[in-house]
Parts: C-alpha cells; structure tokens; sequence
C-alpha cells in the first residue's frame, strides 16, 4: 500500500465559519478579508509578517526590509498602512 503525503496546498475551498483573519493566522499568509463560502483561494506559503509602526508606509517598510514596494503593495491588496498593521512580506 503506497501512503500520499502532501504538503500544504496551493489553494484552499473557503468552507462556511472561515474568515479571511482565521486563514491567514492559520496559514501565515495573506488573504483577502472579503472571501465567501466555497470560493477557491490561493494560499501562499512562507511569507513574513511585520506590524506597520507610526509614520510607516509601503515605501519606509520596502527600504527597512529590502523588498520591493509593489511587491508588498501587492501582497496587502494595496490597502492603506496604519500603525498596528499587519504587513505582509513576500519569501525571502
């Protein structure tokens, strides 16, 4: 008997209850906050996290961490930083 062992997937079925906060805390990545029941997403391993401290922005936390700007604008939906922010970074 062959045993299938798979690592984490590419996507993931929204079931009902799940958020987008509850999946990105257990999968450590980003997902959009506006997800529905039986939508498919695609869950990115192996990214970072920072929180955005006062005066922060896209382009303070690029130059702080060594990413690209749009990388990260892109990751967060390009929703707008504020202090206490959960930034997320791509794979290092």
């Amino acid at each position: 008997m062959l045993t299938l062992i798979i690592e984490r997937g590419a996507y993931l079925r929204v079931r009902k209850g799940m958020d987008g906060e509850s999946i990105s805390s257990v999968f450590d990545c980003p997902v959009p906050d506006n997800i529905g029941e039986g939508q498919i997403i695609a869950v990115r391993s192996g990214c970072r996290k920072v929180y955005a401290a006062v005066g922060d922005s896209y382009a303070t936390i690029a130059s702080r961490t060594g990413c690209s700007e749009e990388e990260i604008a892109r990751l967060n939906g390009q929703s707008p930083v504020y202090p206490t922010k959960k930034v997320w970074l791509p794979p290092e």
